[in-house]
């Protein structure tokens, strides 16, 4: 049987570093973000257009992860408080 201890902390480390990763990607994405706009302002045509189409993709795409991380947490917590309840009645 794994060590329920090790296992319980490597989660908890592990949502630790998501965490920190999610602030880090939140806020590169706000400083692409306002480039992008400053970009957008003076720049035009069909080179912009398609631009924005896959900027928006990619913009969706980490709002995707931003939103699903929480949700991710929020598992890994719950797993979390359950191997320290095991933990505790061994």
């Amino acid at each position: 049987m794994p060590d329920i201890t090790q296992l319980r902390r490597a989660l908890a480390d592990y949502a630790t570093v998501l965490e920190e990763k999610q602030a880090a990607v939140r806020d590169a994405l706000s400083e692409v973000e306002s480039a992008y706009a400053a970009l957008r302002d003076v720049y035009g045509g069909d080179g912009a257009q398609q631009f924005r189409r896959t900027w928006d993709m990619a913009s969706d795409a980490f709002r995707s992860y931003d939103e699903g991380v929480p949700v991710l947490l929020e598992q890994l917590r719950d797993k979390i408080d359950q191997l320290a309840a095991i933990d505790r009645a061994d």
